[in-house]
């Protein structure tokens, strides 16, 4: 058995440790502390059983970072719902793809690939039905 990393742990609103208890292996890690068993604010800080536990996933960092790349660059991600996202809500809306048909990652890639072939079709035609030179 391995001693932990010290500085891994987390702090529960009544100033309480709770250490990282999980196993080695694990892909989720795991905190809490015994003491919160019997604190007297258990009821008011969870409603398990066994106190106040926190679950740190597998890709925890990665979102973390996902989030705070959004929180620095709003204005870039509120342009790219407007640009970039549109085509996918015309091709599930408009056209009506809302689920794929087919099943397997092959058959999947090519149904994709007609979808937007044929929103990039409409696409065209609209510009070119519109063009008055």
């Amino acid at each position: 058995m391995t001693l932990r990393d010290v500085s891994d742990w987390y702090i529960c609103p009544q100033e309480q440790r709770l250490y990282n208890v999980s196993r080695e292996d694990s892909k989720d890690k795991l905190y809490h502390n015994k003491a919160c068993k019997t604190c007297v604010h258990k009821d008011e800080c969870t409603k398990n059983k066994r106190g106040r536990q926190i679950i740190r996933g597998e890709y925890h960092e990665v979102m973390a970072r996902a989030d705070e790349r959004l929180a620095q660059n709003v204005a870039l991600y509120k342009q790219r719902q407007m640009i970039v996202e549109h085509p996918f809500g015309t091709i599930k809306r408009a056209m009506g793809y809302t689920h794929f048909l087919l099943r397997g990652i092959v058959k999947v890639r090519g149904e994709a690939v007609m979808h937007c072939l044929v929103y990039n079709l409409n696409a065209c035609s609209n510009y070119w039905g519109q063009r008055t030179s």
